[in-house]
């Protein structure tokens, strides 16, 4: 293998990267959608290892808040793989990041990728949170589930809610949307805004969820959080997800539900199911520069 070499992506690449990418879920992987915007972001940074001329590997740095950095799309051709590629991109993303970013920087990797958990402990990130991948098939009902949302007004008083519950304790803080994991009360008001945040029986449990509709899967709705007062109340807000789904006219919830000791359980009591056997590790590293808007929770 010659010196690899580093450089931003550009426009002229989307072919090598597309090649790479169809060897990357047997061809389904999503950075061919997202190649344009990610060569556009005039924060974060799309870049390239190359071996001379050839693509051995790309990856993302983005922004998400403020304060939050994410790792991304670490693809290494086949060609490439077992030559050290994926250090140099992993290497590459946190030196970039400790320069440029704030605050704290996260990523997200299968729980089988042990290769990955060796790359984040030895740059200093730290396993904060685990999650399932979830699914519930939607569930008729005659009436409404006892779903509110939260208001504008409530907005401070939902955070309070929120504090006083054992979702910290399960998802340092974390919330998931699109795959990528956010700290959740500095997004509580833009989640209440998009009224996507929504009070389950009164008091006694909250959920965030997104029923927009996506082109890509219509049929779908997605579940970011859900969390009750007490733990016993759990199955029974997640089937009123599954009553949700139904009146919205999908046909599945889908979510990423922390790990916690009993949370198979309550999928299985509430009829969900696994939608994969491996479970989502979410690593974090605080970077030198302070974000005073964004707690590191976890790390």
């Amino acid at each position: 293998m010659n010196d690899l070499n580093i450089r931003l992506a550009c426009l002229a690449d989307e072919a090598a990267v597309r090649e790479l990418s169809s060897h990357i879920w047997e061809g389904e992987d999503y950075i061919p959608e997202t190649f344009a915007d990610w060569v556009a972001d005039p924060v974060g940074r799309f870049y390239l290892v190359l071996d001379g001329t050839r693509l051995a590997g790309f990856g993302k740095l983005s922004r998400l808040t403020a304060g939050e950095w994410w790792l991304e799309g670490l693809r290494v051709h086949p060609d490439f793989r077992g030559r050290g590629v994926a250090r140099v991109l992993h290497d590459y993303a946190v030196a970039l990041a400790d320069e440029i970013g704030a605050g704290v920087l996260r990523f997200a990797t299968a729980s089988t990728n042990q290769a990955t958990h060796h790359l984040a402990t030895s740059t200093g990130f730290a396993l904060v949170s685990r999650y399932l991948l979830a699914r519930g098939p939607a569930l008729p009902a005659f009436s409404p589930p006892p779903l509110q949302r939260v208001k504008i007004a409530e907005t401070a008083a939902a955070a309070a809610w929120l504090a006083q519950t054992d979702v910290r304790q399960w998802t340092a803080d974390l919330y998931e949307d699109g795959w990528q994991w956010f700290s959740l009360l500095p997004a509580l008001p833009r989640l209440v805004a998009a009224e996507r945040v929504y009070w389950w029986r009164g008091n006694a449990g909250m959920t965030i969820t997104d029923t927009t509709h996506d082109p890509e899967e219509p049929e779908r709705a997605w579940m970011n959080l859900a969390v009750t007062r007490h733990e016993a109340d759990m199955p029974a807000l997640l089937a009123d997800l599954r009553r949700l789904t139904a009146r919205l006219g999908k046909e599945t919830m889908h979510g990423k539900p922390p790990a916690t000791p009993l949370m198979h359980e309550w999928l299985d009591a509430a009829g969900w199911s696994l939608s994969d056997d491996i479970e989502m590790f979410v690593f974090a590293r605080p970077l030198p520069n302070a974000a005073a808007t964004t707690s590191t929770s976890g790390v």
